[in-house]
C-alpha cells in the first residue's frame, strides 16, 4: 500500500502536475480533465490514505495484544491476511460514501475538485467531516497514538526482565538454555515492535495536522465571502493547500525510510550497503568498527553471554578488576583465599563469575611464576596487581 500510495500522490498527483511544471514541460493534471476524472483520482486518492491509516491501526492493535510476556504469540499468516482484506474493505467503503459528491467547478478563477456545492450544505459538510474524521484518518490516528501511548510501561517491563535474563545466563545447562530462547523471543519482538511504534505514532502524528490543515484549507472555498489576510483569494488557497503538500511530503520521507528500513534486513542488499560505506570513506577501521558492532546489536540470533562478548575487551576487564580490587579490600586475605578456591571448584556457575574465575585462574597463574622468584605468598589475594588486564 506504501508503493502505491507514492505511485498515486507522489508520481501522478505530484510529478506530473506541480514536478514536471518546473522543468518547463506542461502538466498533466488527470483529475481536472473531467468530472470522471476527478471521482476517479480521488476515489483512489482516499482509499489509500484510509486503507492505509487503517492497516496502521491494525499494526497497533496486533503489537498491544502481543505485547504481554506471559502471553506472547506468533500472529499467523491467516490472521495478518483476514485482518489486511478488512483494512481494504474499510478504507473502499469510508471512501465510496462521498466519492459521488465530487464534481469540477470554478472557485476564485481555479478549478477545483472536490464536493460540489451545488448539493445541499448539509450534504457537502457532511462529505468534509468525513473526509477528516475517516478518510484523512484523524479519528484512527488518535486511536494509534493512545494504543502506543499504552505500551510504554510494557516496554519499561520488558527491558527489565531482558536485564534480569542477561544476569543469570549460563551455556552449559538446560535451564538457562530456556532462558536464553526468552532472551532471543524477547529481544526480537521489542525490535519489531519498536520498529512498528516508531513508524505507526510518526504517521498518525502525520495524519492528525494533515487532516485538520485539509479542513482548513478548504474553508475559503466554501466559504468565498469570508475574509482572507491576502487579497487575491486563488493565491490565499494555493497558499493553503501548500501546507497539506508539506504534510504530503513529509509522509512520502516516512514511507522511503520505512521500506528501505526492512530492506536492510536483506543479507544482500545489507551487504552492497556495508561495501558501499566502506568504499565511501576509504575503508576507515573505527567507522567499519562502528559499524560491525552497531549490526552485532541489531541481530535477532545472538545469544546473551556473546552479546557481552561484543563488548569491548578493556571495558569488561576494568569491571572484573573493580569488582576484585572492591573484594581485597573489604575481606581479610584468609577469607579471600577460601573464596578464590570455592570459585576455582565450581563449574556451574552463570558467565559472568565464570569469567571472574578465570580472570582468577590468570592471577594465580601469574602469582606461582612470580612467587617463584620474588618469594611472594601464592593464592593471595593482597597480592593482586594492577597489571593484570592491560
Amino acid at each position: 500500500m506504501d508503493i502505491f500510495y507514492l505511485l498515486h500522490s507522489g508520481i501522478m498527483a505530484t510529478v506530473l502536475t506541480k514536478g514536471v511544471s518546473w522543468l518547463t514541460y506542461k502538466g498533466v493534471c488527470i483529475e481536472h480533465m473531467n468530472n470522471l476524472g476527478c471521482r476517479l483520482m480521488n476515489y483512489l486518492e482516499l482509499f489509500l490514505l484510509s486503507s492505509r491509516i487503517n492497516i496502521n491501526v491494525m499494526q497497533s492493535i496486533l503489537c498491544s495484544v502481543n505485547s504481554t510476556v506471559g502471553r506472547s504469540w506468533e500472529i499467523s499468516a491467516r490472521v495478518l491476511s483476514c485482518g489486511f482484506s478488512a483494512c481494504l474493505l474499510i478504507g473502499a467503503i469510508q471512501s465510496l460514501f462521498i466519492t459521488p459528491l465530487f464534481n469540477m467547478w470554478l472557485v476564485h478563477d481555479r478549478f477545483f475538485c472536490s464536493p460540489d456545492p451545488l448539493w445541499d450544505k448539509s450534504l457537502v459538510m457532511f462529505a468534509r467531516v468525513h473526509n477528516t474524521l475517516f478518510c484523512q484518518g484523524l479519528i484512527q490516528a488518535c486511536v494509534t497514538v493512545i494504543l502506543n501511548l499504552t505500551m510504554i510501561p510494557i516496554f519499561r517491563r520488558i527491558r527489565y526482565a531482558l536485564q534480569c535474563v542477561i544476569l543469570i545466563q549460563s551455556s552449559k545447562c538446560e535451564v538457562f538454555d530456556s532462558l536464553n530462547g526468552i532472551y532471543r523471543r524477547l529481544r526480537r519482538f521489542r525490535r519489531r515492535a519498536r520498529i512498528t511504534m516508531w513508524h505507526t505514532t510518526t504517521l498518525a502524528i502525520l495524519r492528525i495536522f494533515r487532516s485538520i490543515m485539509h479542513f482548513y484549507a478548504h474553508q475559503p472555498v466554501y466559504s468565498p465571502r469570508k475574509e482572507t489576510q491576502v487579497e487575491d483569494k486563488c493565491v490565499w488557497i494555493v497558499y493553503l493547500q501548500a501546507y497539506v503538500d508539506l504534510f504530503t511530503l513529509a509522509e512520502f520521507i516516512l514511507i522511503s525510510w520505512h521500506i528501505g528500513w526492512f530492506l536492510l534486513w536483506s543479507r544482500d542488499v545489507r551487504r552492497w550497503c556495508i561495501t558501499s560505506f566502506a568504499k565511501l570513506f576509504c575503508n576507515n577501521r573505527d567507522l567499519l568498527g562502528l559499524l560491525a558492532y552497531s549490526l552485532q546489536n541489531c541481530r535477532p540470533d545472538v545469544r546473551p553471554f556473546d552479546q557481552l562478548s561484543v563488548r569491548s575487551k578493556h571495558e569488561r576487564e576494568m569491571e572484573t578488576f573493580t569488582i576484585l580490587r572492591g573484594l581485597t579490600e573489604e575481606i581479610p586475605a584468609k577469607c579471600g583465599l577460601q573464596a578464590t578456591r570455592w570459585l576455582m571448584k565450581r563449574n556451574d556457575l552463570p558467565f559472568v563469575l565464570s569469567v571472574i574465575r578465570t580472570r582468577f585462574q590468570r592471577i594465580m597463574e601469574e602469582d606461582r611464576e612470580k612467587s617463584a622468584k620474588n618469594r611472594v605468598p601464592r593464592g593471595s589475594l593482597k597480592s593482586v596487581s594492577t597489571h593484570w588486564y592491560l
